[in-house]
């Protein structure tokens, strides 16, 4: 198949996390539109694959769904709900900029096994690529044959992607540049790390994880695993104008490249 990039919408880009259920419809909008501009001027093949956000996080949290073993068989369908709620709108939005989206859900893809994915199917998504077509995935609750249930993280799928695509590059897009020293929101002092090497390890950090997936410091092991396999992934704000397309292109200064 023709290389693909994955890009990443992170749900601290696309929705409000101070409330519940809060779309950014304008960052959500110009991402769509830059989305085209990669498909059609670029002629780029994308993979989309979108966080939960102000969707799935706080429902994930209030009924332990992932976090705890016997979570209420319900928390699973409020999770799934939620979450399809989010991926109708990027889909929508993706369609009214001329996208031609194909939304997929990993729960119908995949399951885990304690926590690791235990079988998988991604053939669809390899389809849709091949067919001109712009497969979006989302974060998602699976059935796990040990926990009942476990939440796939978007930067999972990411990686899972990495592993089973021809992926030449993955774009980690939040509403921050990158990776910092510290949490950028709280310290003035957070320095923006421009480069992590995959074979250095974690960089020291310092960070809260306040969602259902383990925060900045998973999302970049995350990036470290990709960026193990020969992928190089990029990091930066896809909230700023044209924040995206920068970071597909390679040609913004204000980012964190993970690479081998």
């Amino acid at each position: 198949m023709p290389p693909v990039t994955v890009i990443k919408l992170g749900g601290s880009a696309i929705t409000d996390k101070s409330g519940v259920f809060r779309v950014r419809w304008d960052v959500l909008d110009r991402v769509a539109a830059q989305l085209r501009e990669l498909v059609e001027v670029d002629g780029e093949r994308l993979v989309v694959v979108h966080g939960g956000g102000s969707f799935g996080h706080p429902v994930a949290m209030a009924y332990g769904v992932g976090l705890r073993p016997g979570a209420p068989k319900i928390g699973f369908s409020y999770v799934r709900r939620a979450m399809m709620l989010l991926h109708l709108a990027v889909v929508e939005s993706m369609l009214e900029h001329g996208v031609p989206a194909a939304p997929m859900s990993p729960s119908s893809m995949m399951m885990t096994r304690g926590g690791e994915v235990d079988s998988a199917n991604f053939e669809p998504v390899r389809r849709a690529v091949e067919a001109g077509l712009v497969p979006v995935l989302h974060g998602d609750a699976v059935l796990d044959s040990e926990l009942g249930f476990y939440i796939v993280s978007g930067d999972r799928l990411a990686l899972e992607l990495a592993r089973r695509l021809n992926v030449r590059l993955v774009v980690f897009g939040s509403d921050v540049s990158g990776v910092y020293t510290s949490d950028p929101k709280l310290d003035e002092g957070a320095r923006l790390i421009r480069v992590v090497r995959a074979s250095q390890g974690l960089p020291r950090i310092a960070c809260r994880s306040r969602d259902a997936t383990g925060g900045i410091a998973a999302k970049l092991e995350h990036a470290i695993r990709i960026a193990e396999m020969g992928v190089p992934v990029v990091m930066g704000d896809i909230t700023r104008e044209g924040g995206l397309l920068r970071l597909v292109r390679g040609v913004e200064k204000e980012c964190t490249w993970v690479l081998p």
